[in-house]
């Protein structure tokens, strides 16, 4: 009885989680047209299937990826989301491959937000746990979940490996980092708390620790294997297992590595050069940054799982290595860690205030998004 009910909140929260995301862009659509009375839902389409990379990922889905010619820079993305795509426009959805890439993001976002809840309820109580819950469905940039992004699938899967994790199941871990992996550079970051998770365990053992060794926890070599997967992508594709960097490296990503500091300082120059571009992209970029650092240092502080607080330190930094960075506030959304510090905030009225700002802010950000400015 009691896991049915548990059964039923989680398909509660998965729910909830699709019908709050339409809601937001519901409104938001209302607030635009006030403005634009001519406009028509098919707007909505149109920016969930058309705006930032969600052209690139339904190409890779249609076309493949490319040996030679104007599209073979599209090896930069990874391909777990389009083969995705692809097979479920295929087999079901008669070759609309909008659509697939639609459903895999509304149903990866509504997973994400029950394995997220399960996660926090491992430590926290109830209601902490559902405002968390509630801040992540809520997050400003939000709206990437909904179309043709790759939020949703990774999402899903690396809040499910940090709660398998939690659970020692060594096994289902390898296989979601390993999936991963095949998403997002970003996947491999969770080898390291499943790894400190294990050395924790095997220490808490004592001098008797090799009998507690098993084939299970080798699985966890799995987790990288995805990357190993595309590194041969790109091999087989263009010749080099490192091509994918060339074409980062070039127009119209000029992607590279850079130490933290100097990508901060370029994004306050850029912010002081463009205004307007300051407030949708650098300047939350650098707020969210410290943001981010106060949260994982109040985390210690809290005493919150030490694996959690160190993901939550790699994930961030790595993010700000990036010598051109424009989707940082996207790429924050999966920093996963920023919502298990959120539910330790003892005060209540503290958790409404931000939680009540986050869900303005999205809001403010999905009708700008609608309005085709630059959300990244």
């Amino acid at each position: 009885m009691e896991k049915l009910k548990t059964y039923q909140k989680e398909l509660m929260i998965f729910l909830l989680a699709i019908f709050l995301h339409a809601l937001i862009m519901g409104i938001a659509f209302i607030a635009y047209r006030a403005q634009n009375p001519d406009a028509g839902y098919a707007l909505i389409w149109e920016r969930m299937t058309t705006a930032g990379d969600a052209p690139h990922y339904l190409f890779l889905a249609k076309e493949g990826y490319q040996s030679s010619g104007e599209k073979e820079n599209l090896i930069v993305f990874y391909p777990l989301y389009p083969m995705m795509i692809r097979i479920l426009a295929r087999c079901f959805l008669f070759q609309n491959y909008e659509l697939a890439g639609i459903i895999i993001s509304q149903l990866s976002t509504g997973a994400a937000a029950v394995f997220l809840y399960r996660l926090l309820r491992l430590d926290y109580k109830e209601e902490p746990s559902a405002d968390a819950v509630f801040l992540f469905l809520t997050y400003p940039f939000m709206m990437f979940t909904m179309g043709v992004f790759t939020e949703g699938i990774f999402l899903a899967l690396s809040i499910a490996a940090l709660y398998f994790i939690r659970k020692h199941a060594w096994v289902k871990v390898g296989i979601l980092g390993m999936l991963a992996s095949l998403c997002r550079i970003q996947g491999v970051l969770l080898l390291v708390p499943a790894a400190y998770e294990l050395i924790v365990m095997l220490a808490e053992k004592g001098p008797e620790w090799k009998q507690f060794l098993n084939r299970r926890q080798w699985m966890l070599l799995l987790m990288p294997v995805g990357f190993f997967a595309y590194l041969i992508l790109n091999f087989i594709k263009q010749g080099d297992c490192f091509s994918f960097m060339k074409h980062q490296s070039a127009p119209p990503w000029y992607q590279s590595i850079q130490w933290i500091n100097a990508n901060l300082t370029k994004d306050y120059g850029m912010a002081m050069e463009y205004r307007v571009l300051g407030y949708f992209i650098y300047w939350v970029q650098i707020l969210l940054f410290f943001i981010a650092i106060f949260t994982l240092l109040y985390g210690v502080r809290k005493k919150v799982r030490t694996s959690i607080i160190v993901y939550g330190g790699i994930y961030t930094c790595f993010c700000y290595l990036s010598g051109w960075l424009i989707s940082g506030a996207r790429y924050m959304l999966s920093c996963i860690p920023l919502f298990i510090v959120y539910t330790a905030i003892d005060n209540k009225f503290t958790r409404k205030i931000i939680l009540t700002l986050s869900a303005a802010l999205c809001m403010l950000y999905t009708i700008l998004f609608l309005q085709g400015q630059a959300i990244m």
